[in-house]
This record gives C-alpha cells, structure tokens and sequence, in this order.
C-alpha cells in the first residue's frame, strides 16, 4: 500500500473505532514481496498486534475485534434482536417459525416449555393457509 492510502487507513482507524482503543503506526516494508507500506494496528486492552498490508484488511480485523472494541453490550444487544422480527404463524395452536431449507422444503420450529417442536410441511409454502401472529 502507499503512504496515502496507509495515513488514510489510520484516519478510517481512528473514526471508526472508539477512542483510546487502538494505537496505529505506520511501517515502510522494504520486502520484495510487499514493498509500500504497511499499519500496525495494537488493541491497547489486550496487547494484540494486527498488521494491515492493504485497506481492505481493517473490516476483517474490526470483525475480529468487535468483542474487545465495544464490549459485551453491543454483543448481547445483537443477540436479544435476533428473532425479535420473524413472522410466526399458528399451527395447531403453537407460534411457529416457517422457513424453507436448502432443499425446498418447509419447516415449522417453536420452544414451549423447554420443549422443542417441529413440523414439516413439504415443499408447497403453507404460510398463505395459515394465521399470522405478532
């Protein structure tokens, strides 16, 4: 990478993460294989060292990161969305989740009671016969 895109790489760096959690340099390589230069990017919290050659290279490092950049609330906050949004409908009586799978066929999945329940439906999309529950 050259000088421009590593000082553009920090900026990104620097907005993108929350203040204070990473300290970012920037070396010159003078490799034959990665001539330019490169950005070491330490987690402070953690003393873990990270070497970007390429801009792209933050979105896989800020994924791996996640937990120690913005702690354990954004994490339960994305857990506790998860099916928040999904449609169930009634069948015999149970909310249920419809999806298809892979291979074509309907499925129904609810939890009562510690209990896992689940029906199969084939391939013909049943969610038009059945009632739509909030």
């Amino acid at each position: 990478m050259t000088q421009k895109e590593a000082e553009a790489l920090i900026l990104r760096v620097q907005q993108e993460a929350p203040p204070g959690k990473i300290q970012s340099t920037i070396e010159h390589v003078r490799q034959s294989e990665q001539q330019g230069y490169q950005v070491k990017l330490l987690l402070r919290s953690m003393q873990r060292v990270q070497t970007a050659y390429k801009p792209d290279d933050w979105l896989s490092i800020k994924q791996a990161w996640h937990f120690y950049l913005y702690g354990k609330e954004a994490e339960d906050a994305q857990r506790s969305r998860r099916g928040k949004d999904d449609i169930k409908y009634l069948v015999n009586g149970v909310p249920m989740l419809i999806i298809q799978c892979k291979d074509g066929y309907w499925r129904g999945s609810a939890r009562q009671g510690g209990i896992d329940i689940k029906k199969y439906f084939g391939k013909n999309d049943p969610r038009g016969q059945l009632i739509e529950v909030s």
